[in-house]
C-alpha cells in the first residue's frame, strides 16, 4: 500500500470520526471511498443518476441523504472534504 492510500484511510477515518459532518455527510464520504455495502451503494449511485422529478419522489423516502447529495452537488460539502484533506 502506498504512503499516499495509508494518509488518505487516515483522513476518511479522521472525517468519519468527527462530529463536523452530519450521518448522511458521512454516507457521501463512504460513498465516495467504496465503504458503503452493496445495498446503500446502490441507493447513492440512484440518488445520483435520478432525474429531477425522480430525485424528489426518492426524497420521501430518503430525505436526509437527498439533502447530502444536493450538498454536494451544488453546496460546499465538495469544499469541506477538500479542505478535511480527502483527496476528493
Amino acid at each position: 500500500m502506498t504512503e499516499e492510500a495509508v494518509e488518505t484511510i487516515v483522513l476518511v477515518g479522521k472525517a468519519l470520526a468527527s462530529n463536523q459532518w452530519t450521518a448522511s455527510e458521512k454516507e457521501v464520504i463512504k460513498w465516495q471511498f467504496g465503504l458503503l455495502g452493496g445495498f446503500r451503494t446502490a441507493l447513492w449511485n440512484d440518488l445520483a443518476r435520478a432525474d429531477d422529478t425522480n430525485l424528489a419522489q426518492m426524497a420521501l423516502a430518503f430525505p436526509d441523504e437527498v439533502l447530502a447529495l444536493s450538498h454536494w452537488r451544488t453546496g460546499d460539502l465538495g469544499k469541506r472534504m477538500r479542505a478535511a484533506g480527502l483527496p476528493i
